[in-house]
């Protein structure tokens, strides 16, 4: 049973480590609508497979969470603000 569920747990973590990437590396208002779909749904399928209770699923379920709870922050970080940290060195 351990090595199903490593077997499982595999390529949803190299999945969804390509997909964090992707996210990161989006600029402008695209970057902050996929941050925040990508994190909630990294966050609500941590939390299903904090659900079944193993070792390795608690970790990767916990692994999950903290992951789209980072893109959810990357999604609010600019939010209604004008001026970025990139704009600030030019001007000055």
């Amino acid at each position: 049973m351990l090595a199903v569920e490593w077997l499982a747990l595999i390529p949803i973590l190299i999945f969804s480590g390509q997909a964090y990437n992707y996210a990161v590396t989006k600029t402008g208002e695209g970057k902050q609508t996929t941050c925040k779909a990508l994190g909630i749904a990294c966050a609500t399928v941590g939390i299903v497979i904090l659900v079944y209770r193993s070792a390795p699923l608690s970790f990767a379920g916990l692994f999950l969470i903290m992951m789209g709870l980072r893109l959810i922050e990357h999604s609010l970080n600019h939010i209604d603000k004008k001026i970025f940290v990139n704009k600030c060195e030019e001007e000055l």
